[in-house]
């Protein structure tokens, strides 16, 4: 049954007009980095695919490439063979970065090098995620508007403040391309593919996905408070919202409970008929977490790392932080 819907599909675009008729396939370069996200490379790739597939000719063409040339692991365990060398990769029309965690351990000189050559052969290039930071690094996004995944905003900003940057799920600007990852990746390929060769092709993918055709880029990409932790007590939104920008110089109770106005046994007992735990254990997972991301995302030491999470003792931090995630922060670090 999928075939037979599958060829009324592709006779039913066939019969119209295609925006890129007679012309080259359009090409992708997709550069793989270690531990890369696998949703955001299938989503980027299959789209192209599927259009080919629906279109019943050659529209767009791809190939892989990794930093060295050999095969790249990613996230989920997944390896991943190069089908083309990187220095080939420059000339053509698109080049996407492909990350995921870790992703500082991968700004070098020769990533630098390339990603400015492929700037200057007007190929326009793409970050997926976390790789917005690399173009980021070199100086390849400058004032245009970028996005990246809710997880890394904070940290983005912090290390590029005179960025600009949104919470769209994707933007295209100038020829740069962002988007915050995973599924995001999808919702931007298909609005390439809109442009390319008309909407009626772009919906006929996204039917077949079984995904929305044209989510708008503005829709809100993090959850909110009520929709991550699955409350709506509007004292207990405040406090966490206070705590999350407090995380450095946590405040004590009766700080938390001055600042939505309410007794502290009755902030207590919110917090604890909320998360089944007491106020002091949500306050250090939160820290902790903050913690986990910074020893991924960042090439802060250890001890730098606990100061901004509110640690003062690193022996303290450690212990807390290896009865949390049941390994050391050395030992996190070490996975870079």
């Amino acid at each position: 049954m999928e075939k037979s819907t599958t060829s009324k599909a592709r006779q039913t675009y066939t019969e119209s007009e295609s925006v890129s008729d007679g012309k080259a396939p359009i090409t992708f370069y997709f550069l793989l980095l270690k531990d890369f996200s696998f949703l955001s490379f299938a989503s980027l790739v299959d789209p192209l695919r599927m259009a080919n597939d629906l279109a019943c000719k050659k529209l767009y063409s791809w190939e892989l490439v990794t930093i060295d040339n050999l095969p790249v692991t990613a996230s989920n365990g997944i390896s991943q063979r190069p089908t083309a060398q990187l220095e080939e990769s420059y000339a053509h029309d698109y080049l996407w970065l492909i990350s995921g965690n870790y992703v500082h351990q991968h700004y070098t000189k020769e990533i630098k090098y390339f990603l400015r050559k492929a700037q200057r052969s007007n190929t326009q290039i793409g970050a997926a995620s976390t790789a917005a930071f690399l173009l980021a690094f070199a100086g390849i996004i400058n004032h245009r508007q970028c996005t990246v995944h809710w997880e890394s905003k904070n940290l983005f900003s912090e290390e590029f403040p005179n960025l600009n940057l949104t919470n769209n799920l994707y933007e295209v600007d100038d020829g740069i391309l962002t988007c915050s990852g995973g599924l995001t990746c999808l919702d931007l390929m298909l609005k390439l593919i809109q442009q390319q060769q008309g909407v009626k092709l772009s919906e006929m993918v996204a039917e077949y996905f079984l995904y929305p055709a044209d989510r708008p880029s503005s829709e809100q990409h993090q959850l909110s408070l009520i929709e991550q932790y699955k409350v709506h007590n509007p004292a207990v939104i405040k406090t966490l919202t206070f705590m999350l920008t407090h995380l450095q110089e946590p405040k004590k109770i009766w700080q938390l409970a001055k600042n939505v106005n309410i007794g502290i046994r009755h902030l207590e007992r919110l917090f604890q008929k909320n998360f089944h735990l007491d106020i002091h254990t949500v306050y250090m997972h939160l820290r902790l977490e903050k913690a986990n991301l910074l020893l991924r995302e960042t090439n802060d030491s250890v001890s730098v790392v606990g100061e901004k999470c509110g640690f003062i003792s690193p022996s303290y931090f450690a212990k807390c932080y290896k009865e949390y995630y049941k390994f050391t922060p050395k030992e996190t670090r070490k996975r870079t």
